[in-house]
């Protein structure tokens, strides 16, 4: 038999905290976003106005067995898992060969908590995430529609790191080596990849203040530049220490910490969330001296299977990284109102691809050329 509870408030969701961050290391397709760690960091100060949560737990026996944490707006028609630019995953955490079974219960509790919802977005799901085909295996009568939501990088740890290096391009190997000997005038060079007892939560302003000299800093989008982003991330590298996954990668240089990364370490993952760098030592690339070492690192460690930076920008494609899809997917509940919605749904994507197959057409049948792009 598998029952359920709701909880909406943090205090009555914390004493599941170590089973729900269990789940999440047992769970194929999770990520640390989908912890409790960084789910109650989400829930406690990243709500808009007027909106309100409710986390729906599943039980068989005395195991925890799924974990649905949902966020409903002033109307609570629509239903979202925690997302946002902090928060770029939010899915259900489902116990391996149980997703069907777990997701059901959860859904159907969803549904009594809230039931005028036509819809739950998960905005953005791993392409292995199980919730989609749980969605529709389990409960009688739901839909969904799953599109594609951009990818995430990473880089998986196979080989040696000597091959590794040589498959990068001549032009970036040449970057490296001179950044390397810029690096090494510097006085008393040192990293440190800090995890476990030694990653305390207290090194965070540490970081924040790397980060603060780079450009993240004059463009205004360093942490530090928002108390509430500092408040977030207070707590959530409090929550990751207490958790015990926790990493802070520091490259130094004398008594001045030039680089640095907030990262977590979940299985055999590293996951990189946050980079900062001091532009005042741009010459010697500190933020790509200290991913180089992190990768060595890496190598060395025998533990690590992948780097993973869970989003998607120019500079990934240097270290020879790999893309891993996302997708948005909506599940409609058994109502009719909802039935509408999932149809409509339906009609857009589909009209969507009606007009990249008929543009794509269109340029195939046009013998003029291309015009050139603007000059600046």
């Amino acid at each position: 038999m598998i029952r359920t509870e709701a909880i909406d408030d943090l205090a009555a969701l914390e004493p599941h905290a170590q089973a729900w961050n269990r789940l999440c290391l047992e769970a194929r397709h999770c990520n640390p976003q989908q912890s409790h760690a960084w789910v109650a960091t989400h829930l406690e100060h990243r709500l808009e106005p007027g909106q309100a949560w409710c986390c729906f737990l599943a039980w068989e026996d005395d195991r925890l067995i799924g974990v649905l944490p949902l966020i409903a707006g002033s109307t609570a028609r629509t239903l979202q898992a925690p997302q946002d630019p902090h928060t770029h995953t939010g899915d259900a955490v489902l116990a391996p060969g149980r997703e069907a079974i777990a997701l059901a219960p959860l859904l159907a509790a969803a549904a009594r908590r809230y039931p005028k919802h036509i819809r739950i977005e998960f905005p953005r799901l791993a392409a292995d995430s199980p919730t989609p085909a749980a969605c529709t295996a389990g409960p009688s009568g739901w839909k969904a529609t799953v599109r594609y939501a951009g990818s995430g990088y990473y880089l998986p740890i196979q080989g040696s790191f000597d091959h590794y290096r040589a498959s990068l391009s001549g032009n970036f190997r040449s970057n490296l080596n001179k950044a390397a000997r810029k690096l090494g005038k510097l006085p008393h060079v040192t990293t440190e990849f800090l995890s476990g007892a030694a990653a305390s939560p207290e090194l965070l302003p540490r970081f924040m203040e790397v980060e603060a000299r780079s450009w993240k800093g004059t463009e205004g989008t360093a942490i530090l530049n928002s108390p509430s982003e500092v408040a977030f991330y207070r707590t959530l590298v409090r929550r990751l220490a207490a958790a015990g996954w926790l990493e802070w990668h520091l490259l130094n240089a004398g008594e001045k910490t030039i680089a640095a990364n907030l990262a977590v370490r979940f299985n055999s993952a590293v996951v990189v969330w946050k980079l900062g760098y001091d532009a005042g030592y741009a010459k010697c690339s500190p933020g790509s001296m200290l991913f180089e070492r992190l990768v060595r690192h890496a190598y060395d460690s025998g533990a690590i299977r992948e780097i993973n930076l869970l989003t998607d920008y120019a500079w990934y494609q240097q270290w020879r990284m790999q893309p891993r899809p996302y997708s948005c997917v909506r599940a409609f509940p058994p109502r009719p109102a909802a039935r509408l919605a999932w149809l409509a749904d339906l009609a857009r994507q589909s009209a969507g691809r009606s007009r990249v197959i008929r543009s794509l057409w269109t340029l195939s049948r046009d013998p003029r050329p291309a015009p050139h792009p603007a000059r600046s």
